[in-house]
């Protein structure tokens, strides 16, 4: 890829070198990537790629449409909760 571009992959995890995608974003030669899938899923707690510069990883999950909005409410709620009490909302991961 061209040097600075964005890398982008919501299809297929074992399509993508991920040791390659790493090198190059810590090389600085891409600009940044965004996954939603990986060759392992769910992708280990140990695994490099949490710590690799400029990536964002989403949730690899389907959703049942009809249920959305209830289950994005209560989060939203529980969240609220936990930042009023002063606790680690749900979903959110400290930067390493």
């Amino acid at each position: 890829m061209r040097s600075g571009a964005l890398f982008i992959n919501v299809g297929r995890g074992s399509l993508v070198d991920e040791d390659g995608m790493r090198s190059a974003l810590e090389s600085g030669h891409l600009g940044a990537a965004s996954i939603d899938v990986a060759r392992s899923e769910p992708l280990p707690p140990e695994d490099p790629l949490w710590g690799t510069p400029r990536l964002q990883i989403s949730a690899h999950c389907s959703s049942v449409p009809d249920q959305l909005f209830v289950n994005l409410h209560e989060l939203f709620n529980e969240n609220v909760r936990r930042f009023i009490a002063n606790e680690t909302p749900i979903n959110v991961q400290a930067s390493p």
